[in-house]
């Protein structure tokens, strides 16, 4: 199997050539998620985290997402579940939309 990015889209090259997304950005993937800033986690095309995705990464069967917020979410056994929340820490920190800075 490949996967093929190209600007029209990502898709999965098998026995055949199958697009996997639809008129949204993707940022990162571990078939069968797609993670995406615009639609965020998508499972078999279905959103199953609606928030900016950044990057997904898999560990022991489990897969999880760096969301906006900045926040973590862990995928397992068709459960989502949010294991980190530092979205107050980044507001106290300025971290918004002028991007990344740090008062001491």
């Amino acid at each position: 199997m490949y996967l093929i990015a190209t600007n029209n889209g990502l898709y999965k090259l098998d026995n055949k050539l199958e697009k996997l997304t639809e008129g949204y950005e993707v940022n990162d993937a571990i078939l069968p998620y797609i993670c995406s800033s615009e639609r965020g986690v998508i499972f078999n095309k279905e959103v199953i985290i609606n928030e900016g995705c950044w990057r997904l990464w898999e560990f022991d069967n489990t897969v999880y997402a760096s969301i906006e917020g900045p926040k973590i979410y862990e995928i397992k056994d068709g459960k989502v579940k949010e294991i980190l929340n530092l979205t107050k820490e980044a507001e106290r920190l300025g971290w918004g939309d002028s991007g990344f800075h740090c008062e001491l």
